[in-house]
């Protein structure tokens, strides 16, 4: 199973991001350079990237990372990569099964990449660890970037009937105070990408298939976190570590009384940590 990319595809929900903090915290997460900038590569914000330091196109940088649940390292089968707000030109993306001794899973080995979000389906392969090979930049010579990581599994994407995408206002803050001139002075808090619920989304679909039914009910009582991309053909980018917020998860009939089709909606929030 493989996402679609194409324009006008329907929302995608996959697991969690199998690239994450838990193999940081094992310190299983090692860059060849630019160690210090290493969480950037898992915040979920790509705003924020990772740098290598002193490098050139002669230089091959590498991430390398043991994918782990918490405690343990453990393998997984992804079918997902995304590589967000890099400016690699020639780089091999690959997995192994052997915790390294041999990289028997080339997921994506470009030389001529062009794109600053880069985004592969593949077939699944099971590893339990992740390496990236970071040879030249789309300007020669340049320091090797990247804003994020995520190497994940599809759970499902949606078919026909998206019916409702309706994003609410982003959570920020401000606060403003009197001066003894009487002056106002305000300011804004503005979250990042990685923050917690700065972003959500209403959703709905009309469902008419059983077995759809059936994978929305199952990701709803998981009751667990999920990356959700709500426009994976206009915007591939917006993919966000979000849960269904509680109480908000519904699927009656509709219209009522209409035992063939249900309206099955939620809000999506994003709960901003990989």
């Amino acid at each position: 199973m493989s996402v679609s990319l194409a324009a006008k595809a329907k929302p995608a929900f996959f697991s969690l991001n199998y690239f994450g903090r838990f193999a940081d915290r094992a310190g299983d997460l090692v860059c060849s350079s630019g160690n210090m900038l290493r969480h950037r590569l898992y915040d979920m914000d790509g705003r924020a990237q990772w740098t290598s330091a002193g490098s050139d196109d002669t230089t091959t940088e590498t991430i390398n990372a043991g994918l782990w649940l918490p405690g343990m390292q453990t393998e997984r089968s992804p079918d997902f990569l995304a590589i967000l707000n890099h400016n690699l030109k020639e780089f091999t993306a690959e997995g192994s099964s052997d915790n390294g001794n041999t990289w028997d899973t080339t997921i994506y080995a470009p030389t001529t990449e062009a794109v600053s979000n880069t985004f592969k389906s593949f077939a699944a392969s099971a590893m339990n660890r992740f390496r990236l090979s970071m040879l030249k930049t789309q300007t020669a010579n340049a320091e090797k970037l990247v804003g994020a990581i995520v190497l994940a599994a599809l759970n499902f994407q949606t078919a026909e009937h998206f019916f409702e995408y309706v994003p609410e206002p982003y959570l920020d803050g401000t606060k403003s105070a009197r001066m003894a001139d009487n002056t106002p002075r305000g300011s804004r808090m503005m979250r990042s990408d990685a923050s917690h619920f700065l972003r959500s989304f209403f959703v709905s679909w009309l469902v008419d298939d059983a077995d759809e039914l059936q994978r929305f009910r199952d990701l709803f009582f998981a009751g667990e976190d999920f990356l959700f991309m709500p426009r994976p053909g206009d915007e591939q980018a917006d993919l966000f570590l979000c849960r269904i917020r509680p109480g908000t998860f519904q699927d009656p009939y509709f219209p009522p009384g209409n035992p063939d089709m249900r309206k099955v909606s939620f809000v999506v929030e994003e709960v901003g940590r990989a």
